[in-house]
Formats: structure tokens, C-alpha cells, sequence
């Protein structure tokens, strides 16, 4: 009985978890520029207090970072409490 108590929470934990990447958690807030530039933006995390909504799932937001790369900063003030898989990216 306790193993499949132990077996439910572990399943129940990755339900979560995957849910949760599922989940809009970020934005970037892109900066004008030029015609024919580049683009480049900050990254933000869902519960900074920058104006804006999370709007990208960890997935899209993998793939903007490798589109960018180093052209997307991460928000000064959001980025030093990050737990993402993405944290130290850009």
C-alpha cells in the first residue's frame, strides 16, 4: 500500500510539472529598431512587475533563445530569483 501511495505522488508530481511547462511563464519586451536590424528584447518572467503578460511556454521559449540567442537580455529584476530550465540563457 505505502508504494503505491509513494507511486501516485511521484505520478501526480509529474503531472504537475509537466502542466506547469506547459504553462505561459514568459514574455520578451522587444526594443525598436532600425529596418534591416536585428532583433533584440528582455526577457521577463511571469511575476515581474515590468508591464507585460506571460504569453511563452518553456518550449517557444527555447526556440525564440536559439533563433536570438544573445540578442535577448535577461530583466535585471526578475531574472536573479529564476528557476526556469532557460536561467543564465540569453
Amino acid at each position: 500500500m505505502q508504494l503505491r501511495a509513494v507511486e501516485d505522488e511521484i505520478a501526480a508530481a509529474e503531472e504537475r510539472e509537466a502542466a506547469a511547462a506547459a504553462a505561459p511563464g514568459w514574455w520578451v519586451q522587444w526594443r525598436r529598431r532600425r529596418v534591416g536590424r536585428p532583433r533584440a528584447g528582455v526577457l521577463h518572467q511571469a511575476g515581474c512587475w515590468f508591464p507585460g503578460e506571460p504569453t511563452l511556454t518553456a518550449a517557444e521559449l527555447e526556440m525564440l533563445l536559439a533563433e536570438h540567442g544573445a540578442r535577448i537580455e535577461r530583466c535585471p529584476a526578475c531574472s536573479s530569483n529564476s528557476t526556469s530550465p532557460t536561467a543564465g540563457a540569453g
